[in-house]
C-alpha cells in the first residue's frame, strides 16, 4: 500500500513513479482539507485512474475512520494471498473489525476461520 495526502497537491498521482503505478493500493488520505490546500479531487482521481490502470485506489480521511473498513477488506482478502492464508488459525489471535471500525485481536482456543468475522 502507498499512502499519499492531498495536501502534497493533486499532481501527485500525476506524477507516476513506481509507488504510485505498482502498489497494490494507493490510499488519498486527508481528504477532509481538501478545499483548504486547493486540490481537486476530480483530477487526482482522473490521474490516479490514468497512471494506476485498473490498480485500486481510495480516497480516506482515516483520521474520522472514513474508508477505513474498505482497507482492511483489501488487505484481509488481498494482502492475505489465498496460497498464505491458512484455513485455520488454532490457538491463535483473531482480528475482529469492532462496531467503532476498528481492529481488536482476540485470543481463541479453538480453530476459527480467519475471514469469518
Amino acid at each position: 500500500m502507498y499512502v499519499i495526502d492531498v495536501s502534497a497537491g493533486d499532481k501527485i498521482p500525476r506524477k507516476g513513479g513506481p509507488r504510485i503505478t505498482k502498489f497494490d493500493l494507493m490510499i488519498i488520505n486527508k481528504i477532509d482539507i481538501v478545499k483548504q490546500v486547493h486540490a481537486s479531487p476530480d483530477v487526482m482521481e482522473r490521474d490516479s485512474k490514468k497512471v494506476r490502470c485498473e490498480r485500486p485506489f481510495v480516497f480516506t480521511q482515516l483520521s474520522d475512520r472514513v474508508r477505513l473498513k474498505t482497507i482492511i477488506n483489501f488487505i484481509l482478502e488481498w494482502g492475505m494471498l489465498p496460497k498464505r492464508r491458512p484455513e485455520k488459525l488454532p490457538d491463535q489471535a483473531v482480528l475482529v473489525l469492532t462496531d467503532k471500525g476498528e481492529i481488536d485481536m482476540k485470543m481463541t482456543q479453538k480453530s476459527v476461520p480467519m475471514w469469518g468475522f
